[in-house]
């Protein structure tokens, strides 16, 4: 895998009984693999907000590591059957989040690597949806 890559990221959030909420984000990173763990780096520009967020995510078939810095600021971990609670503080307020992680995968090629966590969203202590994140990186168009 090439250092400069092209980062997909999928979201599904189910709340109640209605249809699921979609996300998706494309953008350019950078990749990085040291001791067993794959690393991806990159910048999500905000609306209506000037400033960014920095995002790197450290996956491995074990755990997914997701850690957002700047306008966002949180540290949240995906690890199958445990439950973390965290803070996490946003331009539009601060509130505690847990997640609860059900299912973590990943498939890795040369090509390409997606990871696709399954969990459950508390809100301030309070249910809030059943999620899915699909984190899929590959090599920039154009390079070997």
């Amino acid at each position: 895998m090439t250092k400069d890559v092209l980062i997909r990221i999928c979201g599904m959030q189910w709340m109640d009984e209605g249809e699921p909420e979609k996300m998706e984000l494309v953008m350019p990173g950078k990749y990085y693999f040291k001791n067993g763990k794959h690393t991806i780096v990159y910048e999500e520009l905000m609306d209506d907000f000037s400033g960014s967020v920095r995002n790197m995510i450290r996956f491995s078939p074990e755990l997914m590591d997701v850690h957002k810095t700047g306008l966002v600021e949180t540290r949240m971990i995906f690890e199958p059957g445990k439950k973390e609670l965290t803070h996490y503080a946003t331009p539009m307020g601060e509130f505690m989040i847990e997640v609860a992680t059900k299912s973590l995968e990943l498939e890795e090629s040369e090509e390409r690597l997606r990871v696709v966590a399954g969990y459950e969203l508390d809100m301030n202590y309070d249910p809030v949806s059943s999620c899915e994140i699909s984190v899929e990186v590959c090599a920039m168009p154009g390079q070997a």
